[in-house]
Formats: C-alpha cells, structure tokens, sequence
C-alpha cells in the first residue's frame, strides 16, 4: 500500500495474500518449534 497500491485492487489483493500466507507459514514453524521443546 505504501507503494501505491490500493486495498481494492486485484494486485493489492495479491500482495496481501501474499504477505499474509508468509506470516502463517512463520507462525506455524514457530509453533512447530515451540512444541518440540
């Protein structure tokens, strides 16, 4: 968005999907590692 790219646009969309499925697979390998402790 700070590039210029609106919420409501398909490529806005895609980034943010984008974005979003990195922080979830972050997330998961975090939890992942936190349970094998």
């Amino acid at each position: 968005m700070a590039q210029g790219h609106s919420y409501d646009s398909d490529e806005g969309r895609a980034i943010c999907g984008s974005i979003s499925a990195i922080m979830t697979g972050v997330a998961y390998a975090t939890s992942a590692e936190i349970a094998s402790e």
